[in-house]
């Protein structure tokens, strides 16, 4: 009987922890989208990478939908080479859209290469 409630407890709190990582990535998910709205785009990109990295710890990287925003924030801070990683990472995700294609060619346009930006 004893064993059988430690092994619930055991269950539970492997339950809840995983609970509260969710809500971690949520709160930052939304920090992300509320720094980079108020054009915050350092902070944006220091929650995005935060995202990343828990996707990628999970090696769910293809499910993680912050790698245009964080592209784009690396962008507006000057990170070109970041900026094209991110980009590039989100044309294989479900999540690119316009704004990832866009975010692109504005890149590689600043980097005066049209060649891949038509890639």
């Amino acid at each position: 009987m004893k064993k059988t409630f430690y092994i619930y407890l055991i269950i539970v709190l492997v339950g809840l922890n995983a609970c509260d990582t969710g809500k971690q990535l949520t709160q930052t998910k939304q920090t992300a989208i509320t720094s980079f709205n108020n054009g915050d785009y350092a902070k944006a990109l220091e929650m995005y990478e935060t995202i990343i990295s828990s996707y990628k710890a999970k090696g769910t990287e293809k499910q993680c939908d912050a790698y245009t925003n964080a592209g784009i924030a690396a962008s507006k801070l000057g990170q070109t080479e970041k900026s094209i990683e991110y980009l590039k990472q989100a044309t294989y995700t479900e999540f690119s859209n316009e704004n990832t294609y866009y975010g692109l060619y504005e890149v590689y346009a600043s980097k005066d290469n049209l060649s891949l930006e038509l890639e």
